[in-house]
């Protein structure tokens, strides 16, 4: 769940996706304009989820799939795991390097 660290304010679907596309590293707080980053533990199961649709991507290539049954599985990964990363946005107050 994404929660301003200012204000507290639980960020809605919409504002998250929003935010989340965008390429800048801070993202304001659409309710109270306070600068927001993205977790690091974050950073880290967006790495990991974004393997999994690539292996889900990929797996049908070995089992001689059909493209009308792969085209289709790899878009409803795509966009499950996008849904998935939108939904466990975390957020934190300054930005933290994993490393």
């Amino acid at each position: 769940m994404a929660t301003c660290t200012n204000c507290e304010t639980e960020w809605t679907f919409k504002d998250k996706a929003k935010k989340s596309a965008s390429f800048s590293p801070a993202m304001p707080c659409p309710y109270c304009g306070a600068d927001q980053f993205v977790s690091p533990s974050y950073r880290e199961r967006s790495v990991s989820t974004t393997f999994i649709m690539t292996f889900v991507f990929f797996i049908p290539l070995f089992f001689n799939v059909p493209w009308q049954i792969h085209i289709p599985l790899a878009a409803l990964t795509f966009i499950t795991i996008l849904i998935f990363q939108v939904s466990l946005l975390e957020l934190h107050s300054r930005e933290e390097y994993p490393f």
